[in-house]
């Protein structure tokens, strides 16, 4: 190996010890998506919270969604997986060709986060008006509906969970469910008995939200009423629509997902000129050698 100087023999070794964490983490999300799309029964089993969990949770298990979740973490683990081996093998061989091509990698991923954040930027306008039409087409042909299983869809119980975790009800309201939605005609509930209900139980405030949505806490907003004394504020979410709720959610959570894309940026940016100076440091001892 070439004699370095003591900036680049640092840059290499934070440049092996970082990747070799990112290299270990892509390995373990690999392992989970390729696990989860070998054996769906194990992992439902395994994330099950009790066996009484309702319909609302189980539907969130379906093939399609465990295989969409599955792919996303192979795909997501085999980059990491890829760029942090180029940057730990390049790093400790001191091999400038996998070093340049690890800064590649990373000026790519940059551009691409990069270009994320100006289309979020672009689009922000658009979003809350889009989320609402969304919400709207989902609840009127979705909500409501059973699965070959005579479980609700999965977005029926995204509903259900989206209704009970953010505390609203409807689209823009509780009065959204009395102009008729799939499967109800136009009160149809999966879940319970129709009787004069005119809001689904979820819609219904609860003390403590923070518990998963199992048969106990259904049952419990069931006891609560609301569903037909939709304007008591006491017990009804009625007049708090999930449209401005969700678009709230987004865009706190939106400031979060902003600062961990510029910290990984900058990560990114400092890998990049670590790999280059690397680089240069190894030519230079090898008298311009690749």
């Amino acid at each position: 190996m070439a004699e370095l100087t003591c900036g680049a023999t640092c840059a290499k070794y934070l440049l092996f010890v970082f990747n070799f964490i990112f290299f270990v983490c892509g390995a373990v999300v690999l392992g989970i998506g390729i696990w989860l799309l070998a054996d769906k029964s194990s992992f439902i089993e395994l994330t099950k919270v009790s066996s009484d969990v309702t319909s609302v949770t189980d539907s969130i298990n379906t093939p399609g969604v465990l295989e969409a979740a599955a792919i996303t973490l192979i795909v997501a683990g085999v980059v990491t997986f890829i760029v942090a081996f180029l940057g730990c093998f390049g790093a400790i061989k001191e091999w400038r060709p996998l070093l340049i091509t690890y800064a590649v990698f990373l000026f790519i991923i940059l551009i691409l986060l990069i270009s994320a954040g100006i289309a979020a930027g672009a689009f922000k306008d658009n979003v809350e008006s889009t989320l609402e039409s969304f919400l709207n087409n989902t609840l009127i042909r979705e909500y409501g509906k059973l699965d070959d299983n005579d479980k609700p869809t999965p977005i029926s119980a995204a509903w259900d969970q989206m209704q009970y975790s953010l505390e609203c009800c409807g689209v823009e309201s509780g009065a959204d469910y009395g102009k008729g939605v799939a499967g109800m005609g136009p009160i149809n509930w999966a879940n319970g008995p129709i009787g004069d209900w005119q809001i689904p139980p979820t819609c219904c405030r609860i003390a403590d939200n923070t518990r998963t949505l199992d048969e106990t806490v259904f049952n419990e907003l069931i006891v609560k009423g609301c569903m037909q004394d939709v304007n008591n504020n006491a017990v009804s979410n009625y007049d708090k629509g999930c449209s401005d709720a969700l678009y709230k959610w987004i865009t706190d959570n939106g400031l979060i997902v902003a600062g961990v894309s510029i910290g990984l940026g900058i990560v990114q940016i400092f890998g990049i000129i670590f790999a280059l100076c690397l680089c240069t440091a190894i030519g230079k001892a090898q008298g311009g050698a690749v």
